[in-house]
């Protein structure tokens, strides 16, 4: 319990602090990033009166048109989504006539081949 009591102390994170030539080392180490922050910072500060424009601060007025936009987009979505659901009912139709044509065309060119077969064994056959 000493122990725990110690390590929940505030103070004793004062005592475990790194040494000065730690700190030193840790910026050191982070110096890049460092500078790389504090330049997006400046170039924020530079691009600042762009954010602040007047066509900015007329967004806020826009808000039903692109509400109205929004609800138009959606409808289109709606739209396309009924079309591509009858599309695809036309084309399986159009595939189950393809398919029935070509059975029919299949069982007449059937017929057809039998009668000529017919026709072909009694032209052979001579008659006495």
């Amino acid at each position: 319990m000493d122990d725990l009591q110690k390590y929940l102390d505030p103070s004793f994170k004062e005592h475990m602090s790194l040494t000065e030539t730690a700190k030193l080392n840790l910026v050191l180490l982070e110096e890049d990033r460092i500078r790389s922050a504090v330049d997006s910072l400046q170039t924020v500060k530079d691009l600042i009166q762009y954010l602040d424009s007047e066509h900015i601060r007329a967004v806020p007025s826009l808000c039903p048109k692109l509400y109205e936009v929004s609800q138009t987009q959606l409808k289109l979505q709606e739209n396309a989504a009924e079309l591509t659901t009858e599309t695809r009912q036309l084309i399986a139709n159009y595939d189950n006539l393809i398919m029935s044509l070509s059975k029919q065309f299949i069982l007449w060119d059937s017929m057809l081949t039998e009668i000529e077969k017919g026709k072909i064994k009694k032209k052979k056959i001579p008659s006495s």
